[in-house]
C-alpha cells in the first residue's frame, strides 16, 4: 500500500514459453485502450537508457505497468504532469469497512460506531455562507501515458477506497511519542487510535461499555465524581451515565506512590443537567489504559443552602471539594456569594462556570494548565502540579491586569459569560508564532443546531485572547440574541463543496495538532445533512497566515506529495468554488452558491469584488484579497477533494480582518517532477528496438512492431492529445497560460520501467509530422499476424 501521492503504476512482458505473440497482445491492449501515446524526435541513442512504453491500468497482473514519480538522478529534471485522478489511485489499498452509517441521538449520547464514509457525507454552510458548482473531471477518461519531449500526463480510472472511520463525539488529539500513534479520545468512552491520521481503528465495542477500556468497572472506579453527578440521576436517570469530552496528556513528572515517575494523565467530566457536572482525572503507565481514578478538581452547580435541580440529589456545596478545600488552607474560608443567588437557592451560572470540558496543556515555560468551562459563566484556566495533577488553585479572588477576574476557587476567567460564551476550550501554543491559540465552539451541538468553531489568541497563556478584530468577547448580561457572533474568527461552520455528495454539518467541539514540522491538523467531529444525528471524525490541515492566524483547509487530511511549485504559479489564475463561512451561527445548510475568479489583472470579481496578490516565502504562496471593507489573508496549497475520485484541487483559505473565513477550490493540474541523466535542455527520447525471447523466432518482428508503432504515435500533436483536468474546466486566463508555458526537458530515463528496448548506435529517425496514429484495425491485425506466424513457426520447429 502506498499513501504518500506518488503514482505507482506497473508493466511487465515477461519472456516465457508463451511465446512473443502474448508481449504483442499486451502492448496491442494498451495501444488500443489509449494507454500511450509517444511523441519523440531524432536523437542519438545511448545504450541501456531505457525508456516506457505502454502503461495501462486495466491490464492484468502479470501485464502491470509501472511510472515512479519519485524516480531521481543527481543530474537536471523534468516535469511529469499527472492529471486530476491519477495521483489519487495511490490510495486505492485503503479498506473501508461496508455498513452504513448509523443514526445517533441527539446530543452527548451520540451512539460511537466504526463506520465507512461510502456516502462520504459533508456539511452545509450558514446562511451567510456560500459554495458554487465546480465541473470536475469525468470518470470515464481512459489511462493515456504521453511521452512528449518528457513530458507525462497520466490519467488514470481507479477509484480510491474511503479511509476507515470512525465516530467519536467531542474528540481529543493525542500522539504517543513511544509509538508514533494517534489517539482520539472522546466523550461516551469513545476512543479510537490511528498510524496516518486518516485511517481510524476503535479500542471500544460500544459507548459506555463497562468494564470500560479505558476506566474500567464505571460504578466502582467513578464511585465518588458519581456521588455528584454523571449516572443515574436527572438527565442520565434510569442508569444512564454521563462521561464526556476527556482530554490525554503525558505527563512525565507525575510522580506515582512507588516513587517512579511518568503517566499519562486522562481527564474527564461526569455530567448531570446542563450546570452540575464536576471534572475528575486518572492515570495510567499505558496509552490505551486502563486509567485508575485519582480525584475530582472541579466542582459546579452547587449552592450554599440545601436545594435541588430536577432530581433528588441534593446540591449543596458542602457535598463537594470546597468545604475540604477550606478547612486545609487551600483557599480563603467563607462561601463566595457570587457563586450563588435567590439566597443561596440557585447557582449563579452568569458567573460561574458549567466544569465540563477539560483541556490540558503545556505553556511554553513547561508549566501544565487546564482551561474548561460550557457557556454559563464562560471559560476558565486553572494551573495544574505536575507531580500530582490537581489544580493549583489561586486561593482568594483578584483581578488580572486588564480587568478579568480571578475566582479563589475556578481560576482565571478568559472568555464568555452570561450563558454567552460557547464551550470545549482548547489552547494550543506555537513556538513560531509566539502565540497562544484557544478555540471555542458556539451553537447547538445537534444536526441543525448550528455548531460551529471559533479561534482567538493571546501572548500571554492566561489573556486577554482577541479576535482577527483584536477584540475580546465582552458580555455585561444575559440575552437570547447571540450576540458572541461578533467575536472569534469562524473557522468552520455548515458547509457543502461540489466534491461532496452531502453537507457537512454542526462541524465542533475540536482539538489541535501540531506536528514537529511545524503542521497543524485540526480534529473535530460533524454531522451530515442525511437527516440523523450520526457523525464522524474529520482531520484537516491548517496553514498559517502572514498575520500569524491558523487556517483550516477546506478538505480533510489526505497524505499527498502534492506541493505548489513555480510551474503552479500559472494556475493561481482563474476560477473557483467560492465559500464564505461569515460570522453567523446558523442550523441551515447553504442555500446557494457562487463563484469567485482571480483575473491576471489582479482583479476580483464575482461573489468578491476587489483586488488580489500573491507573495512567496520559502515553500509557502501567501494570498491576500482585499475588498472595500474587509482584507482576507491567507495560502494557496494543493489537496485532493473529497470525491470519490480524489482529485486534486488548488486552493485558497483567507481569514479576513472581520473574522469571516473564505476558501476556493479549483481543479488542478499536478506537476511533479521525474529525475533524467542530463543537462541538455534540448535532448530528445530514445526509444530503442525492443528484446525478445528468440525461442519462437519473433525477433525481427517485435522490433518492427514496436518500431512501427511508435513512430505512428509520434504523429499525433501534443495539445490534441494531453488528458488534464483543465480541459474540461479551464478559464480563458487558464489556457492563455497552458498555451505560453515553457516546453519541458525531455525525459531520459524512467526507472522501474520494464518495458525497454536495447538500443543500437543510432535508432531511426523518428519524427512526428511523418506518420499517423494506428487504426483501431491496424493493431488488431498486426496481433493477429504475429498470433499465425507464432502458431505457424511452433509447428514447422516440431
Amino acid at each position: 500500500m502506498q499513501t504518500n501521492g506518488n503514482v505507482r503504476q506497473r508493466f511487465s512482458i515477461r519472456k516465457s514459453h508463451l511465446g512473443a505473440s502474448s508481449v504483442l497482445l499486451g502492448v496491442s491492449i494498451a495501444l488500443l485502450s489509449g494507454g500511450v501515446t509517444v511523441q519523440a524526435e531524432e536523437t542519438n541513442a545511448i545504450s541501456e537508457s531505457p525508456i516506457l512504453l505502454s502503461q495501462s491500468q486495466s491490464l492484468p497482473e502479470e501485464n502491470q505497468t509501472e511510472v515512479d514519480a519519485n524516480s531521481q538522478t543527481s543530474d537536471n529534471e523534468s516535469q511529469v504532469s499527472t492529471d486530476t485522478q491519477v495521483a489519487n489511485q495511490v490510495d486505492t489499498e485503503l479498506e473501508s469497512p461496508s455498513e452504513t452509517g448509523v443514526p445517533a441521538t441527539q446530543d452527548k449520547t451520540a451512539e460511537s460506531v466504526e463506520t465507512p464514509s461510502d456516502v462520504n457525507p459533508t456539511q452545509a454552510a450558514d446562511a451567510d455562507s456560500t459554495t458554487l458548482e465546480t465541473k470536475t473531471l469525468a470518470d470515464n477518461q481512459s489511462p493515456a501515458v504521453d511521452l512528449t519531449d518528457s513530458k507525462v500526463t497520466v490519467t488514470a480510472t481507479a477509484k480510491d477506497k474511503d479511509f476507515k472511520r470512525v465516530s467519536v463525539h467531542d474528540p481529543s488529539i493525542f500522539y504517543d511519542e513511544k509509538t508514533g500513534t494517534y489517539y482520539i479520545f472522546g466523550s461516551h468512552l469513545g476512543q479510537a487510535k490511528s498510524k496516518d491520521l486518516q485511517n481510524w481503528t476503535p479500542l471500544f465495542n460500544h459507548e459506555y461499555e463497562t468494564p470500560s477500556s479505558v476506566l474500567g468497572d464505571l460504578n466502582k472506579n467513578l464511585a465518588k465524581p458519581f456521588e455528584w453527578a454523571g449516572y443515574d440521576d436527572a438527565d442520565c436517570a434510569g442508569g444512564h451515565y454521563g462521561i464526556w469530552a476527556p482530554d490525554v496528556v503525558w505527563n512525565p513528572d507525575y510522580k506515582w506512590a512507588d516513587g517512579s515517575t511518568g503517566a499519562y494523565m486522562y481527564y474527564f467530566c461526569t455530567s448531570s443537567t446542563w450546570r452540575r457536572s464536576v471534572i475528575s482525572y486518572a492515570v495510567s503507565k499505558t496509552v490505551e489504559g486502563p486509567y485508575d481514578y485519582v480525584d475530582s478538581l472541579i466542582y459546579s452547580g452547587f449552592t450554599r443552602e440545601d436545594s435541588t435541580d430536577g432530581s433528588t440529589r441534593n446540591v449543596n456545596y458542602k457535598n463537594t471539594n470546597i468545604d475540604e478545600l477550606m478547612a486545609a488552607g487551600v483557599i480563603e474560608p467563607g462561601f463566595s456569594e457570587i457563586w450563588n443567588r435567590d439566597n443561596g437557592h440557585t447557582y449563579n451560572n452568569d458567573y460561574a462556570p458549567n466544569a465540563i470540558d477539560p483541556n490540558v496543556f503545556y505553556d511554553k515555560s513547561g508549566k501544565l494548565y487546564m482551561s474548561y468551562g460550557s457557556w454559563s459563566g464562560g471559560i476558565y484556566l486553572l494551573e495544574l502540579d505536575k507531580t500530582t495533577g490537581k489544580a493549583i488553585y489561586p486561593g482568594k479572588d483578584g483581578k488580572t491586569a486588564d480587568g478579568r477576574h480571578i475566582d479563589k476557587y475556578f481560576g482565571t476567567h478568559l472568555i464568555g459569560g452570561y450563558h454567552q460564551s460557547g464551550e470545549a476550550p482548547y489552547i494550543i501554543y506555537d513556538k513560531n508564532t509566539d502565540y497562544y491559540y484557544m478555540f471555542i465552539t458556539y451553537g447547538g451541538l445537534g444536526r441543525e443546531g448550528g455548531y460551529n468553531m471559533r479561534l482567538f489568541r493571546s501572548k500571554r497563556v492566561d489573556g486577554l485572547y482577541v479576535d482577527a478584530r483584536g477584540k475580546h468577547p465582552t458580555y455585561t448580561s444575559w440575552t437570547s440574541e447571540p450576540i458572541n457572533d461578533a467575536y472569534g474568527i469562524k473557522v468552520m461552520g455548515n458547509y457543502k463543496l461540489d466534491s461532496l455528495p452531502t453537507a457537512y454539518m454542526s462541524p465542533g467541539h475540536n482539538s489541535a495538532f501540531i506536528d514537529k514540522s511545524g503542521n497543524w491538523y485540526l480534529v473535530n467531529h460533524t454531522r451530515f445533512n442525511q437527516g440523523t444525528e450520526y457523525h464522524e471524525v474529520r482531520v484537516h490541515p491548517m496553514r498559517m497566515s502572514e498575520d500569524g492566524w491558523p487556517v483550516a483547509l477546506p478538505f480533510e487530511y489526505r497524505k499527498s506529495d502534492l506541493k505548489l511549485t513555480a510551474a503552479s504559479e500559472p494556475q493561481f489564475v482563474g476560477e473557483y468554488e467560492f465559500m464564505n463561512h461569515g460570522r453567523d451561527t446558523s442550523g441551515k445548510p447553504l442555500s446557494h452558491s457562487s463563484r469567485i475568479t482571480l483575473n491576471a489583472n489582479g482583479t476580483v470579481t464575482g461573489a468578491l469584488a476587489g483586488s488580489w496578490t500573491k507573495t512567496k516565502k520559502g515553500n509557502s504562496y501567501y494570498i491576500t484579497i482585499k475588498t472595500k471593507n474587509v482584507t482576507y489573508k491567507g495560502v494557496f496549497d494543493v489537496q485532493k477533494d473529497e470525491s470519490t475520485s480524489h482529485n486534486p484541487c488548488l486552493i485558497f483559505a483567507l481569514v479576513g480582518n472581520n473574522n469571516e473565513v473564505i476558501w476556493g477550490v479549483k481543479p488542478y493540474k499536478v506537476t511533479q517532477k521525474s529525475a533524467t541523466k542530463t543537462t541538455r535542455a534540448n535532448q530528445k527520447i530514445v526509444v530503442a528496438k525492443a528484446q525478445a525471447d528468440t525461442t519462437f523466432g519473433f525477433k525481427q518482428i517485435i522490433n518492427q512492431t514496436l518500431l512501427s508503432k511508435t513512430n505512428t504515435l509520434a504523429a499525433t500533436p501534443h495539445a490534441a492529445r494531453e488528458m488534464s483536468v483543465s480541459d474540461n474546466v479551464t478559464t480563458p486566463h487558464e489556457k492563455q497560460n497552458q498555451t505560453n508555458s515553457p516546453k519541458v526537458k525531455t525525459v531520459k530515463k524512467i526507472q522501474k520501467s520494464s518495458v525497454v528496448a536495447a538500443s543500437t548506435n543510432k535508432t531511426k529517425e523518428m519524427r512526428k509530422e511523418n506518420s499517423v496514429k494506428p487504426s483501431l484495425l491496424s493493431a488488431v491485425c498486426g496481433v493477429v499476424a504475429a498470433g499465425v506466424l507464432g502458431i505457424f513457426y511452433e509447428k514447422k520447429r516440431r
